[in-house]
């Protein structure tokens, strides 16, 4: 659950960033600047947080792939 709503904050963070570059053409889209600046500092906060998730999910099942499964190399050594 926490990759498929990691992968969703990324997707809607960009999408929202989108939003904000269409505003610079069109600025009726969204209101005041405060939410501009409030809205862009959300956004890129949301994104790393669901990078730095995505991330360490992805090292933390290497890491239990590797220990259940060690590596000729790894056996040779006798760890």
């Amino acid at each position: 659950m926490k990759r498929v709503l990691s992968h969703i904050c990324v997707i809607l963070s960009l999408v929202t960033l989108t939003f904000l570059v269409l505003n610079q053409f069109n600025p009726s889209i969204f209101g005041k600047v405060f939410f501009h600046i409030e809205l862009l500092i959300y956004v890129i906060a949301v994104l790393l947080l669901s990078i730095a998730v995505i991330m360490r999910g992805t090292r933390k099942s290497a890491n239990r792939h590797e220990r259940e499964n060690p590596s000729a190399a790894q056996i040779a050594r006798g760890k």
